[in-house]
């Protein structure tokens, strides 16, 4: 069988995929600990085999498909960095969400909630759901008259 990487393009727009014969070696070229990468796979086979996805950390679900043992060369690692991402600005609106113009008055049945308002930095993606929530009824209102 073909190995196909999670993204097949990831290699030819310069990405880096790490590939290996052993879990070992696949540790020396990514710079992880050869214990450490060896123990947590056979952790994860075990769980995978027992159907104890739960207790993985973080843990795993069959939503997607279920999981499989990761056992059969050739091995895969992809280099990753965690990063946040976070509204630091964009559309001012007024307290029922209607867009403002830069004088402070509003222009009538135009609308926004969510990830395209501004005000949200420092804080976490719950308000701008909230926004959302407590926004949607003047345009609703507005869509029906």
């Amino acid at each position: 069988a073909t190995q196909i990487p999670p993204n097949p393009q990831l290699v030819t727009a310069s990405g880096t995929l790490h590939q290996a014969d052993t879990l070992a070696e696949l540790a020396g070229l990514t710079n992880l600990s050869g214990t450490g990468l060896i123990e947590t796979v056979a952790g994860y086979n075990s769980a995978v085999r027992a159907g104890r996805l739960a207790a993985l950390i973080p843990a795993h679900s069959t939503r997607s498909g279920a999981p499989r043992a990761i056992e059969t060369p050739p091995f895969f690692a992809i280099p990753i960095c965690a990063g946040i991402t976070n509204t630091m600005s964009g559309i001012a609106i007024d307290g029922h969400g209607r867009v403002r113009r830069p004088d402070g008055t509003t222009i009538d049945g135009l609308y926004v909630a969510g990830g395209a308002t501004g005000g949200l930095e420092g804080g976490g993606t719950g308000v701008g759901y909230v926004g959302g929530l407590c926004h949607h009824r003047p345009p609703v209102k507005s869509c029906r008259s």
